[in-house]
């Protein structure tokens, strides 16, 4: 699905951003950027009125990006941006432990 915007009560009606498509979106900390996510790829729309919008543009690619994974990544306040990278060596196995209450509370007795 090609990103998107309105107002959340539905007043306004959504307007496209993207013609090619895009996912995971994130506002800049200032509201003026429209980030998503393209594959691997980050791209810009920069607000250029109310709900308007300047052409996509490539921010950046992010190679080790896992895709699979929806919204793993953000825009900082500082306008740096977090990438959650995943290696699967270590996350294709987890845990879970029942009654952790039982084993922890044991585990402080001895």
């Amino acid at each position: 699905a090609a990103p998107g915007v309105g107002d959340r009560d539905g007043g306004a009606p959504r307007v496209r951003v993207s013609i090619d498509g895009g996912r995971d979106v994130a506002w800049s900390p200032d509201g003026g950027e429209l980030y998503f996510r393209q594959g691997k790829r980050i791209m810009v729309a920069r607000m250029t009125g109310p709900l308007s919008f300047s052409e996509p543009e490539l921010l950046f690619i992010a190679p080790d990006l896992d895709i699979t994974q929806q919204q793993n990544w953000d825009a900082g306040r500082d306008g740096q941006f977090a990438l959650v990278i995943s290696d699967p060596a270590t996350t294709s196995e987890f845990q879970v432990v029942t009654n952790w209450f039982s084993v922890l509370t044991e585990r402080e007795r001895n």
